[in-house]
Formats: structure tokens, sequence, C-alpha cells
């Protein structure tokens, strides 16, 4: 992905919130798989029931987290008008790549655009 040069932060507040969400969601659901186990272990069926419950609705959420991602790196969602500093997002719309999948997280601060 190329990225503008002079930007210090060319990930905008928007795209980051979406990457940090997709983040979280992913780390849960590989909580919830040993909380099944778990509660499977401990001879709970109720538990692991609700854990799965609670498992197959975050990976609902994060399949549609990833298309919302998408959509915002793209510049197709966010409010973005035309070349420049999006107002809504800090992006720089005039220059967001296109991309063919969801980027990651690796441990940025949060900042603002």
């Amino acid at each position: 992905m190329q990225e503008n040069s002079t930007d210090p932060h060319p990930l905008g507040n928007l795209a980051y919130d979406w990457v940090t969400l997709v983040q979280n969601k992913a780390q849960a659901l590989m909580a919830y798989d040993q909380y099944i186990k778990d509660a499977e272990a401990a001879g709970s069926a109720e538990c692991a029931a609700f854990f799965r419950k609670v498992h197959d609705t975050d990976k609902a959420q994060l399949a549609e987290a990833k298309q919302h991602l998408v959509k915002v790196l793209q510049g197709k969602m966010g409010g973005h008008k035309g070349p420049g500093r999006c107002t809504r997002c800090g992006c720089l719309s005039g220059s967001v790549p296109q991309v063919a999948s969801p980027a990651s997280s690796s441990g940025n601060e949060r900042y603002s655009g």
C-alpha cells in the first residue's frame, strides 16, 4: 500500500477505528474458542452454548466490519468529497489507496489526523 510520504499520519481516525475494531473482534474470537473448551472441560454445556452464541455474533460482526474497513480505505465510506484532507476522518481522500483486503494494526497509538 502506497502512502503519502509527507503526511505524518496517513491513516485517519475513522480508518484507525475500523482497524482497531477488526483486531479486537479477531482477538475476542480466539478467546471465545478457549472459553468454549474450558466450559466443555468443566462439563457445562450451557456455558459452552452461550460462548458459542457470543462467538457467532462477533464472527458475523467481524465480517461486516471488514467490509466497512475496505470501503473506508477505498474512500467509498466516510464522507470523502474529493482530493485533500477529509474533514470527517482526516485521511487524504485524493490519495486513498485501493485495497483488496483489510489492513491489520500493529499496535499504533490512536492519533488525530
